[in-house]
């Protein structure tokens, strides 16, 4: 449904993606992750027929992307990261616009908009200026916004980043709803553990290439190993800290207000505890607690931007 291939875009000769291909399913959530600046916006803004690419082939719905049209009318919405809209009108008008500009009768939009206002949570704020909104709720209205058309595939770009942990579940609820409904969607966010409930599939772009790329399971299988968080009170002498790290499964040492956290990965906790606390108490330093830890995705993430940095 969502499809890029071998796509280039440079800016006054800068290198923005290159060679980047993605494609996305109906009934499909893909998460699109990457640290600032690695072309996420710039890779949507092309598919949204927004940009146009230096190269390569884009397409929704099976029909060409061209700036000004994404995709074949009626096929494609788009959330920015940062939606615009005419703060003097109510969410209930500013969506009944959005429908008669795409071709629906009035009483199909406002039957629409009512039903998209309920669905994305401001229905009781549907009468209300959008100037008054807070950046949560202009978020709700801008999901609604692209769903207004019934597209039936989506272009996320942080769509949650304003919203509280209540806000976070239920736009999770809405978007599980809609890939049950057959939609493709294109999810671009830096909470990866909301991406870790709702993804089928997973891309990490970095410097403009696509680094790592398949299903949510297998990366998270292949690439992130389960361990345990220890938390030592002992101030984070050199000594210390090169004793730790020299440490065969020990992946990071953060350096805290009561003390130090570190972080083991190993797929036998019980060995490594039994190896490691002989050392600890040698060196007379307390441990003040252990954590067990599932494999998860912000640990893929960290693992393949230090390696490909």
């Amino acid at each position: 449904m969502i499809r890029a291939a071998g796509i280039h875009k440079s800016f006054q000769g800068n290198r923005v993606l290159n060679g980047i291909s993605l494609q996305v399913n109906s009934g499909e959530i893909y998460g699109f992750i990457g640290p600032n600046g690695a072309g996420k916006t710039t890779t949507m803004n092309i598919l949204a027929g927004l940009l146009s690419a230096d190269a390569g082939i884009c397409e929704i719905g099976g029909k060409p992307v061209s700036p000004g049209r994404s995709g074949p009318v009626g096929v494609c919405g788009y959330l920015p990261e940062e939606p615009r809209f005419y703060p003097f009108l109510t969410a209930e008008e500013y969506l009944m616009l959005i429908g008669r500009v795409s071709g629906m009768e009035m009483k199909a939009a406002r039957t629409r908009a009512m039903e998209l206002l309920e669905r994305t949570g401001i229905a009781k704020s549907s009468r209300r200026r959008i100037a008054g909104y807070s950046r949560g709720m202009r978020q709700r209205l801008g999901l609604a916004s692209a769903l207004m058309h019934s597209p039936r595939a989506l272009l996320l770009d942080e769509p949650s980043s304003a919203l509280d942990p209540a806000g976070r579940r239920e736009m999770a609820i809405v978007l599980n709803e809609l890939r049950q409904e057959g939609m493709a969607i294109l999810l671009s966010t830096h909470i990866l553990s909301d991406l870790e409930h709702i993804c089928d599939r997973v891309g990490i772009l970095l410097k403009g290439c696509m680094v790592l790329e398949g299903r949510l399971d297998d990366i998270l299988t292949e690439y992130a190993a389960p361990g345990f968080d220890l938390q030592l009170l002992h101030p984070a002498t050199l000594e210390l800290l090169e004793l730790l790290r020299g440490m065969p499964c020990v992946r990071r040492v953060e350096t805290q207000e009561a003390g130090l956290l570190v972080r083991i990965e190993t797929l036998q906790p019980e060995t490594e505890v039994n190896r490691i606390f002989p050392i600890l108490q040698e060196q007379k330093i307390p441990v003040s607690g252990i954590m067990m830890r599932k494999a998860n995705l912000d640990d893929v993430f960290g693992k393949v931007v230090s390696r490909d940095a």
